[in-house]
């Protein structure tokens, strides 16, 4: 073998799933050999948008402060990856050097001795280690994982009215949804969930931007689920855009939906993130809601309604939250405004074939 034969194989790399090769790349991070069960992006030829897909948000200032104290500079969320080995903790991918004695049990997180530092930019007075999920974790908001008893919890910060308004959501469409919606809860000021990826079972979030681009308009989500064969996923993606309808979460963006693969199958992941649906950010001066783009883009591709909210949950709901002390300007008859002629707009007479809520 010549010597720069021997240089670019030293300088493969491997995108791993636990400890089954998935994908090769050779030193210019062009793939080789890649498996049926890689990543859709990596199945797309496209490691530099999986790489940007585990990247976390530059915004989040704790974590561009616990960057540099741990030798990095405050932006380098590329550097923050490779030193975790792109492990995350929403599947069981990760990538291993060529000649590396690596394997799944030594990348896989099993403590986050960062947590505190993420969530409120905890003191830092002893050498912190850098194996954390939070090098890997999505979104703007100052978050954190925290484990107890084997389970992971996401930590998060927010204003009363966004905390309020994702308790809220997850609580309403639960009622009604049951295990298709993550539940929230309150601990001390945080909002709280439970992960709902079981690595132990190869469960791989895959996030709509691995299978379907940035482009989240109602018509085209549904277009690429048909395209890649996963249509029998679409009465969900409409129970999804039927549910952000009714709460005005305007924030489902192509990293906040997804699908969940392991070896069982292809599920349609829980529906999470409402910190910007309901009054989270403009308390609103119509709550009749009749200019609403999400409740046009609904009405447009014709979705039934597939659950009919009630007076009286909607009341219930918003006494529970009372008791949490969580300040608020909107009034429970406001609230109820809000959900009731929103739900009342929704209404369409050609709704398309969904089955009706089983939970």
């Amino acid at each position: 073998m010549s010597k720069t034969s021997a240089l670019n194989e030293q300088s493969k790399r491997y995108v791993m799933r636990k400890d089954k090769i998935v994908a090769e790349l050779d030193s210019k991070n062009r793939l080789l050999d890649v498996k049926a069960n890689a990543p859709y992006h990596i199945k797309n030829d496209a490691f530099e948008l999986w790489e940007q897909s585990r990247q976390t948000d530059v915004n989040r200032t704790n974590l561009r402060y616990l960057r540099r104290m741990l030798g990095l500079g405050s932006r380098d969320t590329i550097g923050a990856l490779k030193k975790i080995h792109y492990a995350s903790l929403f599947d069981t991918f990760w990538v291993k050097e060529v000649g590396s004695t690596l394997a799944w049990e030594d990348v896989k997180f099993t403590e986050n001795p960062l947590f505190l530092h993420a969530l409120c930019r905890h003191d830092i007075t002893e050498n912190l280690e850098f194996k954390s999920p939070e090098h890997s974790t999505l979104g703007s908001f100052e978050k954190g994982w925290k484990i107890e008893n084997g389970s992971w919890y996401l930590y998060k910060t927010g204003k009363n009215e966004e905390i309020w308004s994702e308790l809220f959501s997850s609580r309403l469409l639960g009622h009604y949804l049951g295990e298709k919606i993550v539940n929230y809860w309150l601990d001390e000021n945080f909002i709280v969930c439970e992960s709902f990826i079981n690595q132990d079972k190869d469960e791989c979030l895959e996030h709509y931007h691995s299978i379907g681009g940035e482009d989240t308009e109602e018509n085209k989500i549904i277009e690429k689920f048909t395209q890649l064969g996963l249509g029998d996923l679409i009465p969900d993606v409409h129970q999804m855009l039927y549910s952000d309808a009714l709460v005005l979460n305007g924030d489902r963006h192509e990293f906040n939906f997804g699908i969940v693969n392991s070896p069982c199958g292809i599920r349609f992941a829980p529906l999470f993130d409402w910190n910007m649906s309901m009054i989270a950010y403009q308390y609103p001066k119509n709550y009749k809601r009749h200019h609403d783009v999400l409740i046009k883009g609904v009405k447009s591709l014709k979705i039934k309604q597939n659950f009919e909210v009630s007076h009286s949950v909607i009341e219930t709901i918003y006494h529970e939250l009372a008791e949490t002390g969580l300040s608020i300007k909107a009034t429970k008859n406001e609230i109820v405004e809000f959900i009731l002629s929103a739900q009342d707009l929704l209404r369409t007479k050609n709704p398309a074939n969904i089955p009706p809520n089983l939970c």
